[in-house]
């Protein structure tokens, strides 16, 4: 009711999508203005001696898919447990388990990292999944392309809306499709490769500057000096 009121009430409204904009259109009827949100300038590519020292902090298997986000039931961590335990690759998963829900057996939980961290988490990544059903913007898989991972999404308005065609994905909930773009990522260095550096050249525009510049545009159509 807050947020409702918040929005009715605002002289301007700025959505991190277009798709969150539509939202906010159908459900009060204003309009949006959509600023993307960008990584933090820190999510670059991690040096390897980074890397080599959060294989160590949390004792990271060789080769592993990581998810960066809560366990919640929008999240749908099950879809990447099922499909990364048929195609043979352990499953990470940082944060907490939210509203009840509970990790899948058989992943391997590292809870709450350093944001410090991150860059070389993505980096020691094999791929990183995000399978999540429903999403604003869709901040994950943006950072993981910064610094230089390969991306597995599923195709919901708001990350395609930023990740475009920088990412693989498969239909939300599809075990099998996922399972099967796994197999064929992670035995192929070669195209993991590929999908990293269409990732990174699809993610360069977004960035805060850019953010700012535009955020500030839409202060002085009020007539507000920023």
């Amino acid at each position: 009711m807050l947020l409702r009121n918040s929005l009715r009430r605002a002289d301007a409204i700025i959505s991190v999508s277009a798709f969150t904009a539509e939202r906010v259109k159908a459900l009060l009827g204003r309009e949006s203005v959509v600023i993307h949100s960008a990584p933090d300038p820190t999510m670059t590519p991690p040096s390897q001696a980074a890397v080599a020292r959060v294989r160590l902090k949390y004792g990271l298997p060789e080769r592993f898919m990581l998810h960066v986000g809560n366990i919640e039931p929008r999240k749908d961590i099950a879809t990447l447990a099922v499909a990364s335990r048929a195609a043979g690759i352990a499953l990470v998963l940082t944060g907490h388990s939210l509203w009840g829900s509970v990790a899948p057996t058989g992943t391997m939980q590292i809870g709450h990292v350093p944001h410090s961290d991150l860059p070389a988490l993505y980096g020691a990544a094999t791929l990183v999944g995000y399978a999540s059903r429903y999403e604003g913007f869709g901040l994950p898989p943006v950072e993981a392309m910064a610094c230089g991972a390969p991306v597995v999404t599923t195709p919901v308005p708001a990350i395609v809306e930023a990740v475009g065609d920088g990412v693989e994905t498969f239909r939300a909930g599809d075990v099998e499709g996922l399972t099967e773009t796994l197999r064929v990522l992670v035995s192929d260095e070669g195209r993991r490769a590929e999908l990293a550096e269409r990732g990174a050249e699809r993610v360069q525009p977004l960035t805060w500057d850019r953010t700012a510049r535009a955020t500030g545009e839409v202060y002085r159509s009020l007539g507000l000096t920023v």
